[in-house]
């Protein structure tokens, strides 16, 4: 018996720097959300960001975010800007998931920290400030830790570590955070005139003058140390957005596309099935992701639609669709209202929204929708090459046709998978690279 094994493991790619920009082909399987990163900051946000986003560039939203503070476990060696806290999971909320012990105290959902009776329960006696003894006197109110709060040593962002939109009300950070990292925050905000705040800030909460022990201070919870998708805050995790790993993205050269991939038929833009109220209508319009022209008139123009803050990071190079659940219960709601069960359930991917990522990849027969097209980066001579363990010696770059030497033009690391042009004369040059 003769047998042959083989195994590839690498895949060819190209990537065109054109002007001191960087051009690239996009195809992107949007399964690949990303995750540990981009936050809504309560569960009112959660529950306004469709409506919210529905009539870009005109947001449907009279919140504004006036002041925000984010704290994330310190696994630096930074000491200014850190200190105990704790992060709450029904901080803020006027329906608290752990209902007992915890009460409504308002109708109103917007969210506040007199919304429920847990804020003026860990602030009723100085002691629950001590960091020492808050965890215990917590638990003996009846909440449990990872589930309703994190106690931890936080080290405070700066404003340049992570970017936030005061109107629809998310954060997406610079960093993504590790599994076992807790996400806190403290924010205020106007609404018809009233201002409202979640947490504390910073100097709400002096240090004891007695002591010189800072006190604990109190934040909404957005990120736990364990996901559990059970929970609120699970829903706060946008999976909305996707990285095109081409940072500072420039408008004029945006083309994308939002595809299925049919089983056996190639990549369509429209559903082979849907309702009869949207037949015949491009998934990407679909979904609310085409309603304007790249000059954002109201008038669709087949591609994703590039609304700097809203739909688009461009220094980040981030995507986020209007829909929190594009491709899950919203795909059911615009696509196949009035629909069979058996029509909804060959299309609808909700499990992309209801499990980890890595369990919802494992569902073959539901991932079949991509991004597609084309994007150009910034002037940068910083390239991602859109993978990482590279082996040694893969990477070719040429500029102009010439063959560039490494270690003279360029360097690579291949562990990360980034190229850097060291040659300032080739970006100068302008030539294709």
């Amino acid at each position: 018996v003769t047998t042959a094994l083989a195994n590839q493991r690498a895949q060819r790619q190209s990537v065109n720097l054109q002007g001191g920009g960087i051009s690239q082909r996009i195809q992107k399987k949007l399964d690949d959300y990303e995750d540990n990163r981009h936050f809504l900051l309560a569960n009112f946000f959660k529950d306004q960001y469709n409506s919210a986003m529905s009539n870009l560039p005109i947001t449907n939203s009279q919140v504004q975010i006036q002041r925000i503070e984010v704290w994330v476990t310190n696994r630096t060696s930074a000491t200014t800007e850190t200190r105990d806290v704790v992060a709450l999971m029904d901080l803020g909320e006027s329906a608290p998931f752990r209902n007992l012990p915890i009460q409504s105290l308002t109708g109103n959902p917007l969210p506040n920290n007199g919304a429920n009776s847990l804020y003026s329960f860990v602030t009723s006696s100085p002691n629950y400030r001590n960091p020492s003894g808050i965890t215990s006197v917590l638990q003996g109110y009846g909440l449990r830790p990872v589930e309703d709060f994190e106690k931890t040593f936080a080290r405070k962002l700066t404003p340049n570590e992570y970017y936030f939109n005061p109107q629809i009300g998310f954060i997406s950070l610079n960093q993504q955070l590790q599994p076992d990292e807790v996400l806190g925050v403290a924010f205020q905000y106007s609404y018809n005139g009233r201002t409202y705040q979640v947490g504390e800030f910073t100097q709400d909460v002096a240090v004891d003058s007695t002591s010189g022990v800072q006190k604990v201070l109190f934040l909404k919870m957005l990120k736990a140390t364990s996901a559990r998708v059970n929970l609120p805050i699970w829903r706060l995790m946008m999976k909305n957005v996707y990285s095109l790993d081409l940072p500072g993205l420039n408008r004029e050269d945006f083309k994308l596309n939002i595809l299925y991939e049919e089983p056996s038929g190639g990549f369509k833009r429209y559903l082979p099935e849907s309702a009869p109220n949207v037949e015949g209508r491009p998934l990407i319009s679909i979904l609310r992701a085409d309603r304007l022209n790249n000059r954002n008139d109201p008038m669709p123009d087949g591609l994703f639609d590039y609304v700097e803050g809203f739909t688009i990071l461009s220094q980040q190079g981030k995507i986020i669709f209007p829909v929190l659940e594009p491709f899950g219960k919203d795909l059911d709601t615009l696509a196949f209202a009035g629909q069979p069960a058996n029509i909804k359930n060959k299309y609808v991917y909700y499990q992309l929204y209801d499990s980890i990522k890595a369990i919802a990849q494992t569902y073959a027969n539901y991932n079949r929708y991509v991004f597609q097209g084309t994007a150009k980066g910034s002037s940068n001579s910083d390239i991602y090459l859109g993978a990482f363990n590279i082996p040694q010696g893969s990477v070719s770059v040429t500029a102009g046709g010439q063959v560039l030497r490494e270690g003279v033009d360029y360097i690579v690391d291949y562990n990360l998978g980034s190229l850097k042009i060291i040659n300032s004369a080739i970006t100068n040059a302008g030539v294709p690279v």
